[in-house]
């Protein structure tokens, strides 16, 4: 059986010869690559958690203050299978641990989409780089302290690790407030 040869598009040298002869082909191979990433659940476009109704939404839970510890997840409109993990885990901890915080006014929980323009104020008052989880202590309307979880990333894929640590790095944060 004789496979018929394809010149691999991919090459940088094909690459660069393609973008010369067709100047928009690499607009057309990243939108082929995202609609592809998409298509296979790689990627999820639209907002944050899956309301009871199933429908994605952002926003916030829990009474907002000027006063209290908020926690912050900031995510983009597409979001990996790593991303909704976190976003879910992050619910979740808020469920069996912090749903008592939640209703007193001391403590709420934000979906934030990065990509709207009226939250990306957020970037440069929280130095975000990409998707993240940020508690945030809040005095009079404003940033008292605030924390990184960071390492949230690193152990993301073991559950209770991360609940633990969302615990770990949020109830200090209720102590002081």
């Amino acid at each position: 059986m004789v496979l018929p040869v394809v010149p691999d598009l991919f090459l940088e040298e094909n690459a660069k010869a393609m973008s010369r002869r067709f100047p928009f082909f690499p607009l057309i191979t990243g939108l082929v690559l995202v609609a592809a990433a998409v298509g296979a659940g790689l990627l999820v476009p639209g907002g944050s958690h899956a309301d009871p109704a199933g429908e994605i939404t952002d926003g916030c839970r829990g009474i907002l203050t000027d006063d209290q510890v908020v926690v912050y997840y900031f995510h983009r409109k597409f979001r990996c299978p790593s991303c909704l993990i976190v976003e879910s885990t992050l619910h979740e901890t808020f469920d069996r641990y912090f749903s008592s915080h939640l209703g007193s006014g001391r403590l709420a929980v934000c979906v934030v989409n990065l990509d709207d323009a009226e939250n990306r104020r957020y970037i440069d008052e929280f130095d975000i780089l990409f998707n993240s989880v940020i508690v945030v202590e809040r005095k009079s309307g404003k940033a008292l302290r605030f924390k990184n979880l960071e390492k949230i990333w690193d152990i993301y894929t073991d559950r209770e690790a991360t609940i633990k640590h969302l615990l770990d790095e949020i109830s200090p944060f209720l102590r002081g407030s």
